[in-house]
């Protein structure tokens, strides 16, 4: 049974019939769901600008013990990147992604699927709530996804696939968030064009010598949006 938050897409999955377990891709500030662009594929998330950290965090309404995995291909790894947090190297676990509803014995544990990279999740003895948390990264252009797994169940067919579609940035000056500034550096010929007048490579947004209207639509639909929570640092840091 899928559930579908308000203002994310969550995903749901099978934890046995007393209750369901789901993961909400949320912003860097870990309160604002990634809403999708189109309601009819809610796992597909459009328009994520290269150098975005989301965070995805896995919840269940069930008290029962739970094992699954969130898995990608080590092709991608330049592309994007997910990872765990706090690793506690006695446990060979990310002590600092297991939330305390998943239970004293949880763990999340990095594998190596020949290939395959995997987030190995377990919840023991949980209580409803949020059981784990992973940060995900943007790092280049194109469509990368997460196949999702419940192990206890199926280890060959994925519950659900977020996928992630990558866009090049318009946070020009690289400070975190778009606003006028990166619009003043877009207008600028200088910062633009190499010497000999052709476009600098990289994963920034550009479309021509001239704004066009398509780089208004494009900007404005990433006004003010965050691609880290960090505090820019003071000019004289």
């Amino acid at each position: 049974m899928r559930m579908l938050a308000m203002m994310a897409a969550v995903l749901v999955l099978s934890a046995g019939a007393q209750g369901e377990v789901w993961i909400t891709v949320y912003r860097c500030d870990e309160r604002t769901p990634l809403v999708p662009a189109d309601p009819n594929h809610p796992s597909v998330y459009q328009g994520v600008m290269v150098g975005t950290k989301l965070v995805l965090v896995v919840s269940s309404d069930d008290s029962s013990f739970w094992w699954g995995s969130l898995q990608y291909s080590q092709d991608d790894k330049e592309e994007m990147f997910l990872t765990g947090r706090g690793y506690d190297a006695v446990r060979r676990s990310f002590a600092g992604s297991c939330l305390p509803a998943a239970g004293k014995l949880a763990s999340v544990e990095f594998v190596d699927y020949e290939g395959v990279w995997s987030f190995d999740l377990t919840a023991d003895h949980p209580s409803p709530g949020d059981w784990f948390i992973l940060d995900y990264y943007a790092r280049g252009v194109g469509t990368y996804n997460i196949a999702v797994y419940d192990l206890s169940i199926d280890w060959t067919t994925p519950m659900e696939v977020l996928s992630f579609v990558q866009v090049p940035s318009w946070d020009f000056n690289e400070d975190g968030i778009v606003n006028f500034v990166d619009f003043a550096m877009r207008a600028s010929d200088a910062f633009l064009l190499d010497p000999a007048g052709e476009p600098e490579p990289g994963p920034r947004a550009y479309s021509g010598d001239a704004i066009s209207f398509r780089d208004l639509s494009e900007f404005s639909e990433h006004w003010l949006e965050r691609t880290t929570c960090e505090v820019p640092a003071k000019p004289d840091e």
